[in-house]
């Protein structure tokens, strides 16, 4: 795994975006204030540390209408 996330000549990450169709998820990821549900706190916390290390480059929210695994409703 290492050896995938990791160019082993230069050392350097290959960028991850993670993209989100949930937008109270992308609003509590970048928000300072604390998640109301408490089992959903340390997933949070989680997702925040990446982030802030890096391990994560971005999230970002699109709406659902334009994900790519959504099929039209008839």
């Amino acid at each position: 795994m290492t050896e995938i996330c990791y160019s082993s000549c230069t050392g350097n990450r290959l960028p991850i975006v993670e993209y989100t169709d949930n937008k109270s998820l992308h609003q509590n990821i970048h928000s300072t204030k604390q998640v109301h549900e408490k089992c959903l706190q340390i997933n949070i916390a989680e997702i925040q540390r990446m982030l802030s290390f890096e391990d994560i480059q971005a999230i970002e929210w699109i709406p659902s209408k334009l994900q790519v695994a959504v099929s039209p409703k008839e």
